[in-house]
C-alpha cells in the first residue's frame, strides 16, 4: 500500500509540474488513473489439447459412435485420423498404451471393432479421446455401459450404415457422423427409415474396416466414394421377407436403440443375475424346470443353456434375451432390470420364425386333445396319418403319450373301409418263394456274392428280414461264403502291402486298396498300421523325387531356350513359386536371370547399330542433295529409337569423317 501511493504521488507532481492540472481528467475528460493491479493471474479452465467437439445424439438411440466421433474429430483438425492419432498429446501409461497403440494401422483394421465395444480397448479409448478434447461421458459412445450382461462378441468388424441417413444429413447441411447402433452386429436395420443396412460400397462394392487411418464418416476407405443415398426400390426393402423375420429384426434394432438412450440415465449398472433369475422362474413354471426345452422353444442352440446354470459367472447371450422378447413382447430393457418382467407369459403359440416346438406340459396336452377328437372323427384316421399331423416321425411316440387311445384309434381305422382295404393289402406278397430262391442261388454262383440287404432291394424289400424267413439256409449260406471271401481277402492284405513295399515302383494304399475290393484305405490302416505308414512314407517319397525331377527336366529345356525367357515367366511355365526355385534351384534361377539380361543388352547393342546405319543413311542422303549433314537437319529425318542424343551427335560426327566431310 505505501508503494502503491508513492506511485500515485509521483504521477500528481509530474501532471502538475509539466502541465499545471492536477488530475488526468482535467487533460482528457473521462480519463481516471485506477488502482495498480496485484499481479495475482485469474483462475482460467484448463485448456484443451485438441477441440472441444460435441458428441452428436448422445442420450438419444441414434448416438454417434466413438469412431465416428474420433474421424469427426480429426476432420475438424483438417488431418485424417492417423494423423491426428499418431501427433495425440494425452498421458497414457505404458500398459494401457498397448490396447490403443497401432490399432489404426492397415494390419489391425479388423481389431478396431473393439472401440465401439465394452472391453479393456473401449474403456482406454474413451480415456484417450477424453483426454484430448476434455469432453466427459465419452463412454456412453460405446456398449460399456453394458459389459456385465452382453457377451463378448458384440460389434461387428467392419462398417455399416444406413445409406438414407447418411443423404438425409447431407441433404440437409448437418455434420455427418455414423451411429452406435450401426456397428451392433445384431442390428441389420435401419429402424427409422426401415432398410437394411449397407455394409459394401455402391461404387466398388468393397467393405471397410470400422475405422482407419484414412477413414471419414460417410465415406468409403477404398474409393473414397459418398456412401449415401436413397432407395430406388418403391416401398420397403424387406418385402422379399415373411411378417416374422421383418418384426425380429426391427424389434432387434428398437431394443438396442433403446440401450443405447437410457445409458446415461441409468442410476446404476445393470447386473446378469436379473436377467437369468427371470428365466429361471418361466422355466420352472411353463417348462417344468427343463433349460433345453425352454432354449429349443425360442430356437437356439442347446449351448446357450450353460449360460443360465446357477453358479456359473456367465453372461446370456443377447440373441436369447432378444428372442424371448421379442417373443413375450417385453423390451430389452426390463429384461435386464427387471425380475418379474416375463412373470405373465404363456408359451401357447410359438411364432414360425423361432420355433414350432411346445413346453413338455403344453405339448403333450395339445396332442391328447388331437388324439381324443381323432377317436371321434370320420372317417378314422391311422395313427401313422396322426403322427405326421402332429409332426413325429413314427406313431411311437404317440404311444408313449397315451397307449390305451392310440390302441382305440387303430381298432377305429382297422374297423374302417380303408384300414380293411390295406388289411388286404397288406397279405399280398411282392416275391413268391421260388422267384426269391432263384435270385438267391444266383447269387451264391457269382465269384463275389451281394449282400442281402442289396438282393432285398433288388426284390422290393425294405429290409433283408422278409427273405431271411422265407429262404433260411441260402441265406446262411451266402452270409458264409460272403465271410469266407472276407476272411481270404483278409488273408491277402498283408501279402499284399509286403509286396507293395518291395515293390520296384511305390504305389499308393488307395491303390491297393482298390485292387483288394475296398472302397477307402481305413481297413488297412487299421489292419496293419505300420506297413501303411512306411508304404504311405515311400509313396510321398517317390512323388517327391518325381516332382524334383519334372521340376528340373523344365528348368533345362528354359536354359536352352532361345530367345531366353524372363525369370518371372519360367517360374509361370514351371509352375512353382519364385522362393521355390531360389531354395532348390539358386544356380539355375541365377543363370536364366543372367540369360534374359545378356540377351537385352545384345538386342540392345544390335538395335543400337541399325540405329547408327540408319543415321550414316541419312547423312550420305543430305550430302547426295547438296545439304549440310547437320544435327537438326538429321533429327528432322530420324525418329526417336535406341540411340540417345549423345550417341546420336557422335554417330553425326563419324559418319561426317567417314564421307570425308570437315567443319
Amino acid at each position: 500500500m505505501v508503494g502503491e501511493a508513492n506511485v500515485k504521488l509521483r504521477v500528481k507532481k509530474m501532471l502538475i509540474e509539466k502541465t499545471g492540472v492536477f488530475s488526468v481528467s482535467e487533460i482528457i475528460p473521462g480519463i481516471n488513473i485506477y488502482e495498480i493491479l496485484d499481479g495475482v493471474p485469474p483462475n482460467v479452465s484448463p485448456r484443451s489439447w485438441a477441440y472441444h467437439l460435441t458428441p452428436i445424439g448422445m442420450g438419444h438411440s441414434y448416438a454417434e459412435s466413438l469412431t465416428s466421433y474420433f474421424a469427426r474429430l480429426a476432420k475438424e483438425h483438417k488431418v485424417t485420423p492417423g494423423i491426428l492419432f499418431n501427433h495425440r498429446r494425452v498421458d497414457i501409461d505404458e500398459e494401457n498404451n498397448r490396447h490403443i497403440s497401432g490399432l489404426l494401422e492397415a494390419r489391425a483394421g479388423k481389431a478396431t471393432a473393439q472401440i465401439n465395444g465394452f472391453g479393456l480397448t473401449a474403456e482406454n479409448w474413451v480415456a484417450m479421446v477424453e483426454g484430448l478434447t476434455l469432453q466427459k461421458r465419452l463412454r456412453f459412445l460405446t456398449f460399456l455401459t453394458w459389459r456385465r450382461v452382453f457377451n463378448k462378441s458384440t460389434c461387428r468388424f467392419t462398417r455399416a450404415w444406413c445409406p438414407s441417413c447418411l443423404e438425409d444429413r447431407r441433404l440437409a447441411g448437418a455434420s455427418v457422423y455414423e451411429q452406435l447402433c450401426w456397428s451392433h452386429k445384431n442390428v441389420q436395420v435401419c429402424s427409422t427409415h426401415s432398410i437394411r443396412l449397407e455394409t459394401k460400397c455402391p461404387h466398388c462394392e468393397a467393405s471397410s474396416w470400422v475405422l482407419s487411418g484414412s477413414s471419414w464418416p460417410g465415406i468409403c476407405q477404398k474409393c473414397n466414394g459418398w456412401l449415401g443415398h436413397h432407395s430406388n426400390k418403391p416401398g420397403s426393402i424387406f418385402e422379399e421377407l415373411d411378417s416374422d423375420e421383418v418384426a425380429y429384426e426391427m424389434f432387434t434394432a428398437k431394443q438396442i436403440g433403446e440401450l443405447i438412450r437410457i445409458a446415461p440415465c441409468l442410476p446404476s449398472l445393470p447386473n446378469q443375475e436379473v436377467p437369468k433369475g427371470s428365466i429361471i422362474k418361466c422355466v420352472e413354471q411353463f417348462f417344468d424346470g427343463n433349460l433345453s426345452s425352454f432354449v429349443r422353444f425360442f430356437g437356439l442352440s442347446r449351448t446357450t443353456v450353460s449360460s443360465l446354470w446357477n453358479g456359473k459367472p456367465r453372461v446370456i447371450q443377447l440373441e436369447l434375451l432378444l428372442r424371448i422378447g421379442f417373443r413375450t413382447g417385453v423390451s430389452l430393457l426390463d429384461l435386464l432390470t427387471k425380475e418379474d418382467s416375463i412373470y405373465g407369459f404363456v408359451p401357447s403359440q410359438p411364432s414360425a420364425l423361432l420355433s414350432t416346438r411346445l413346453s413338455p406340459r403344453l405339448k403333450k396336452e395339445r396332442v391328447i386333445r388331437v388324439l381324443l377328437a381323432a377317436v371321434e372323427e370320420t372317417p378314422p384316421p391311422s395313427l401313422s396319418d396322426l403322427a405326421k399331423r402332429l409332426g413325429y416321425r413314427c406313431a411311437q411316440s404317440l404311444r408313449r403319450i397315451n397307449a390305451q387311445i392310440c390302441d382305440q384309434i387303430v381298432v377305429n381305422f382297422k374297423q374302417s373301409a380303408r384300414g380293411k382295404m390295406k388289411g388286404k393289402f397288406s397279405t399280398a406278397r411282392l416275391q413268391e418263394d421260388i422267384v426269391i430262391k432263384s435270385t438267391l442261388e444266383l447269387a451264391l454262383k457269382e465269384d463275389i456274392p451281394p449282400t442281402l440287404s442289396h438282393i432285398a432291394r433288388h426284390l422290393g424289400y425294405t429290409s433283408c428280414q422278409a427273405i431271411r424267413y422265407r429262404a433260411p439256409e441260402l441265406c446262411k449260406a451266402l452270409a458264409d461264403k460272403r465271410l469266407t471271401l472276407e476272411s481270404v481277402r483278409r488273408g491277402q492284405i498283408k501279402v499284399e502291402l509286403e509286396q507293395a513295399l518291395s515293390a520296384d515302383q511305390p504305389v499308393s494304399l488307395d491303390t491297393i486298396a482298390k485292387k483288394l475290393g475296398y472302397k477307402t484305405d481305413a481297413v488297412l490302416r487299421t489292419k496293419y498300421p505300420e506297413l501303411c505308414r512306411k508304404i504311405r512314407d515311400r509313396y510321398a517319397k517317390y512323388n517327391q523325387t518325381q516332382f524334383m525331377l519334372g521340376v528340373k527336366h523344365k528348368v533345362e529345356s528354359i536354359l536352352v531356350e532361345s530367345p531366353p525367357p524372363t525369370a518371372k515367366i519360367a517360374v509361370k511355365r514351371i509352375g512353382v513359386s519364385d522362393g521355390f526355385l531360389r531354395t532348390h534351384f539358386p544356380k539355375e534361377l541365377r543363370l536364366i536371370s543372367a540369360r534374359y539380361l545378356g540377351h537385352r543388352k545384345d538386342q540392345s547393342e544390335r538395335n543400337k547399330e541399325n540405329d547408327k546405319r540408319k543415321i550414316r543413311d541419312i547423312i550420305q542422303d543430305l550430302l547426295k542433295h547438296g545439304k549440310f549433314p547437320s544435327m537438326n537437319a538429321v533429327m528432322d529425318i530420324y525418329t526417336a529409337g535406341y540411340l540417345k542424343r549423345p550417341e546420336v551427335w557422335a554417330t553425326v560426327l563419324q559418319a561426317r569423317e567417314e564421307f570425308g566431310f570437315h567443319v
